[in-house]
């Protein structure tokens, strides 16, 4: 039997009590309206899967030598939909070379963005261009860029997903500026967005001040399982761009 998870619980009460109340409530029949009520209320929250219990039972088999080092980094991706942390980190600033732009400010990934390091990391190359002729506010974290946000096309609409990491020392936190018709190269590590079969669109933006920059688009490739815990983590989709 299967039952419909959008019935509205406080309309199936009302429909209950609207046909028993012409009765006599007796011990059976209120018996009757739990019994009913139990299997009807919306069941989508009981639906959720239990990602850090997959990921803890991947770690007991990792000390438990069952899997190894390996195994364990890949099947956190691909069996517990494991992201990670998100940080966009400064690599050096140097000249814009890049032909101008309309664009005063732009966020972009080039062409042959995905670089594979020789340990075998993964990382996307990002660049930041100030083609105005001040210099930009830029929010920092350390090494990293602040107020980031990363978004995926989810069923037709941009859903916000991760943030840059923050840190609990108020010294990690300062502004930098960046020159007139200069550049940052900047780096992703996105290895846990090139192994799925999920083909989705992604970009990145950043606040920087007053203004709200937006990268480019490009294609990201998730796992099941990535895709169900974000859903499930952020099921209506609300926070979009």
């Amino acid at each position: 039997m299967r039952f419909n998870s959008k019935i509205n619980p406080i309309f199936l009460w009302n429909e209950i009590i609207t046909f028993i109340i012409p009765e006599k409530l007796t011990l059976t029949s209120m018996k009757f309206v739990f019994f009913i009520l139990l299997f009807t209320l919306p069941i989508a929250s009981f639906a959720q899967t239990n990602w850090d219990k997959i990921e803890n039972d991947l770690s007991k088999k990792l000390e438990q030598k069952e899997i190894n080092i390996n195994e364990w980094y890949a099947k956190r991706k691909s069996k517990a939909g494991h992201f990670g942390p998100f940080s966009l980190w400064v690599e050096e600033e140097n000249s814009s070379k890049r032909e101008k732009s309309l664009e005063n400010v732009n966020l972009y990934f080039p062409k042959d963005f995905q670089i594979v390091a020789e340990n075998g990391s993964k990382f996307a190359r990002i660049y930041l261009e100030n083609n105005t002729s001040d210099s930009l506010e830029i929010q920092r974290i350390d090494a990293t860029l602040a107020n980031v946000q990363e978004f995926f096309l989810v069923k037709g609409k941009w859903l916000a997903f991760r943030k840059n990491h923050t840190s609990t020392c108020g010294n990690s936190y300062f502004d930098s500026k960046l020159a007139p018709n200069h550049q940052l190269i900047l780096s992703l590590d996105n290895d846990v967005l090139v192994e799925g079969r999920n083909a989705i669109k992604y970009k990145i933006g950043i606040m920087l001040g007053k203004r709200w920059v937006e990268s480019n688009i490009i294609t990201v490739h998730l796992h099941n399982s990535q895709l169900k815990r974000m859903l499930e983590s952020r099921p209506e989709a609300s926070k979009t761009r």
